[in-house]
This record gives structure tokens, C-alpha cells and sequence, in this order.
């Protein structure tokens, strides 16, 4: 793979889970609705003097520059109660809706995230706690999972979520991934099955560091889940390190990252580790592309090789004096 003579083999794989690589564990939600909150959020448009809300005709993101506009989500939630909201974002995308243009970008999401028919509702299904019609890990991170398999890289696992019922589904499914028993996966072997989970509660940064390590370290727990104390991912990190390699894969951006340098816990800047340990995710092209995990993750390789690259000490001095 690329840059894997020059880069350390080690890699350090956070994930935070709603929208960076988790659909919804609600039995109770549909993949509709789902989609169109995650949608309704990334949708910016303008308010009329009537109150009407417009699509601004821009490509969904989560965070838009342009003045004067407001996310969807945003508009409903000044604009109506709780359960005039709820019926206003399960209708976002019919026809007569504001973001009715915006149905085209949900087919290929829907049609990716779907499980087939013949496995829904049965018992192999439920007991990798796929409990609905729909995936909840996505498929681009199994198929992230894979390809580091196939190329063989020592790697560990990381998950990050203030909300415990949400861990837990992530991790069923994800130690029945690494079981083989995922009906979806069912030759797989790996030996990252997640057994313990961290509470953020019961250490500081650094005694949360030293756990961490501690834990990763050992041959037999290559996994683990941390429970978040707020909404806000702590990640702990040595911006002048790549050994291990620390990779915080994110959907949410600054506001929602607690970046604490793992020497010290002081604060570290997210212009330092945007590109090479924090990836932020596109949630809409992360459900919609297999792929979309895998890319990411060679981009950032390739950064991160031009980088060690230009810190590595130039030998041409040297060599010009031997030579004269």
C-alpha cells in the first residue's frame, strides 16, 4: 500500500460513531427518516419574509460559509413544536416539500444501506443486532476493516460515543464481523473483538492515556470503546508523532473534538491534525460509496509519506563533502 516502507506499520484507528460510520441503532427509526435528518442538517436555504424555507441549489455539507443562510433542520427547529418538526423532516424530499430536488441524493444512499430481503428479520440478522431493514455499520467500514486485512497492516480499533445503547449496538455488530458470524461476512477473522469499555468519567486525560495504552498494548485487546462523558470526542493525540499513527475518523468537525496532546493534555489546535490525524467524515458520501472509508484513508497515507518525507534530514550535504 502507499507509503508503507517509509510510514510506520502501526495504525491507531478512532471512530466516532453516529454519521462517521453508524446509520441509527433505534429499532424504533426508519432509514427514511434517518436520512432525512442527516439530510435536513447539510441542506442550507434561505427564509422568506413569509417564513418559507428555500434550498440555496448548493451541494449538501455540514458546514456552509454563505451569510444569511440556515440548515433545514435549523429552520424547523426555530419555526415549529416537536412534533410539527418530526413530521416536517420525514417529509423533507416528497415532491411538494422544500427538499423535494433534493430526493436524487438519497437513491444511491438507500440503495447501498438496504440488507437483502432474505436476510431481514431472521435470527443470524438479530443476533449480529441488525434488528431492522438497514445497515448499522456501514459497509464502507467493514470494507476499511478488509482491506487493511489484505494488506496486512497491524492496526487497532477505537470507538468513540457519549450515548451507551449506541456503543453497544456498534459493538455486537462488530464483534460478530470479527467473529465471522455476521451474515454479511461470514468467512471474516479478526482478532480485534471489543471486550472492554472505557468510561471517560473515571480518569483524567493522562491517566486516560496511560488505560488506553495499556489496553491497546496487549496482544489479546487490539479493540476497545470509549463512553464519552459530553458530546464532545476526546482524542488524545502527539501531533509530532506517527508511531502509532493516530487517526480520528469524524463527521462533526471542531466544534464537537476535545484535541488533548497525549503528553501533556494540553490543548492541540485542529489546524495541526486535520489532513493527518483527524479525517473528517462526509457523512452522505460515507453511506453512499463502499469505497469512501478506504480513499480517505490513502489520501491521508500519501499526506502524511510527502510529510515524513520533508522532516527526514537531507543527506545531499553530506554526500557533496564525501565527494569532494
Amino acid at each position: 500500500s502507499t507509503g508503507r516502507n517509509s510510514l510506520p506499520t502501526m495504525l491507531e484507528l478512532h471512530f466516532t460513531l453516529a454519521g462517521t460510520v453508524l446509520t441509527t441503532h433505534s429499532t424504533g427509526e426508519r432509514l427514511t427518516d434517518f436520512l432525512h435528518r442527516v439530510l435536513a442538517h447539510r441542506a442550507w436555504g434561505t427564509v422568506s419574509h413569509q417564513g418559507e424555507w428555500s434550498w440555496n441549489r448548493e451541494p449538501p455539507c455540514l458546514n456552509n460559509k454563505e451569510d444569511g443562510t440556515v440548515s433545514y433542520a435549523q429552520f424547523c427547529e426555530d419555526s415549529f413544536e416537536a412534533k410539527e418538526q418530526k413530521r416536517k423532516l420525514q417529509s423533507f424530499t416528497d415532491f411538494d416539500q422544500p427538499g423535494g430536488e433534493l430526493a436524487l441524493e438519497l437513491a444511491p444512499i438507500i440503495e447501498n444501506l438496504l440488507l437483502p430481503a432474505e436476510l431481514v428479520g431472521t435470527a443470524e440478522a438479530k443476533k449480529a443486532g441488525l434488528n431492522a431493514d438497514f445497515h448499522q455499520l456501514l459497509p464502507c467500514f467493514f470494507e476499511f476493516m478488509l482491506h487493511l486485512q489484505r494488506e496486512e497492516r497491524d492496526f487497532r480499533v477505537i470507538f468513540h460515543s457519549p450515548d451507551s445503547a449506541e456503543l453497544a449496538a456498534a459493538v455486537k455488530e462488530f464483534n460478530a464481523f470479527c467473529c465471522g458470524t455476521h451474515p454479511l461476512y461470514p468467512t471474516v477473522s479478526f482478532s480485534h473483538r471489543i471486550s472492554r469499555t472505557l468510561e471517560l468519567g473515571e480518569w483524567n486525560a493522562l491517566e486516560l492515556q496511560q488505560t488506553v495504552r495499556t489496553v491497546l498494548e496487549a496482544q489479546a485487546q487490539p479493540a476497545l470503546a470509549v463512553l464519552e462523558r459530553d458530546d464532545a470526542s476526546l482524542f488524545l493525540v502527539d501531533p509530532a508523532s506517527s508511531f502509532p499513527w493516530q487517526i480520528m475518523f469524524d463527521c462533526m468537525g471542531p466544534e464537537r473534538m476535545d484535541a488533548r496532546h497525549s503528553q501533556d493534555g494540553s490543548k492541540v489546535a485542529w489546524s495541526e491534525i486535520v489532513g493527518t490525524h483527524v479525517m473528517p467524515v462526509e457523512t452522505l458520501a460515507a453511506m453512499a460509496d463502499r469505497e469512501y472509508l478506504i480513499r480517505v484513508f490513502c489520501h491521508a497515507e500519501k499526506r502524511m509519506e510527502s510529510l515524513e518525507a520533508a522532516r527526514a534530514p537531507s543527506t545531499t550535504f553530506a554526500l557533496t563533502e564525501v565527494m569532494d
